[in-house]
């Protein structure tokens, strides 16, 4: 074996943690009362250091600032007395409405939507406490994604009730809002849009699911004893529906944070990108 010298030129980033970086690091963080006791501390630990007084001018300018923030109160107390001697001066609860600065309007998201729903249905009290709770576990796209023992424990109520407040949420609501899983969420949608075809989607969705996964349509037709033509009217109609029917009630403003830096592997070594 014989050993060989190699130069190479490599390009790396790294972060140095300088003695002056690293000081700033642990000053920037200290309010202005420890900062004072850091600089009294380092004052008496280190004899060569000395601390400087300011300047002239700056001195100058501080013993003026009291008479300064003086005067300018003085001068809003004169505005003051002003405006209430003013003949038209009302008080801002005597305004007129168009007067008032309007906020701006939160669109309606989701649950906001079906809790006005909820509450003009003809559910009791009692069935509205659980559609609202019911509501609150909803997800952003619309599937109630708890199991049913959960979803006893959550509205403390039976499953008959539960199951009969779940179905009038699917009603009052978008169809296919609430649905626990896909097919579910297709066959709610199926049967109010196309209600005519509603078996054979429903066969499709229930026994041949992996089949029309994989776009196998003649294996479809041949497994149902259905016409090719027929099965690719159902198709079709499958894929007009949405499988997320809550998005176009998310809330449109949203803020997404990006991070400073990010920590990344690659071939077992990590690196930091800046953003």
């Amino acid at each position: 074996m014989s050993l060989k010298l190699v130069l190479e030129q490599k390009l790396t980033q790294q972060l140095i943690m300088t003695p002056q970086l690293r000081q700033l690091i642990e000053l920037l963080p200290l309010s202005l009362l420890e900062l004072e006791n850091r600089i009294q501390t380092e004052l008496e630990n280190n004899p060569l250091l000395e601390r400087e007084t300011p300047p002239d001018d700056l001195v100058s300018l501080e013993s003026r600032q009291p008479a300064q923030k003086k005067n300018e109160l003085e001068d809003v107390e004169e505005w003051l007395r002003y405006l209430e001697e003013s003949p038209t001066h009302k008080p801002f609860s005597q305004l007129p409405e168009d007067m008032y600065i309007a906020e701006p309007s939160r669109e309606p998201g989701l649950r906001d939507e079906l809790e006005w729903q909820i509450k003009i249905s003809k559910l009791s009290p009692r069935e509205k406490e659980v559609a609202w709770k019911i509501l609150g576990n909803l997800d952003n796209e619309g599937y109630l994604r708890l199991s049913s023992e959960e979803l006893e424990q959550v509205t403390e109520a039976d499953a008959p009730t539960i199951e009969k407040v779940v179905r009038a949420i699917q009603r009052i609501g978008p169809p296919g809002i609430a649905a626990r899983n896909l097919v579910e969420c297709l066959l709610i949608q199926a049967e109010v849009k196309y209600p005519e075809n509603y078996a054979l989607i429903e066969k499709i969705l229930n026994v041949t699911l992996k089949e029309l996964a994989a776009h196998r349509y003649q294996d479809i037709a041949r497994k149902l004893k259905r016409d090719e033509k027929e099965v690719m009217a159902a198709v079709n109609q499958i894929t007009s529906l949405d499988p997320h029917p809550g998005q176009e009630f998310l809330d449109p403003c949203r803020y997404y944070i990006s991070p400073d830096a990010e920590i990344v592997e690659e071939d077992g070594d990590y690196k930091i990108i800046i953003n």
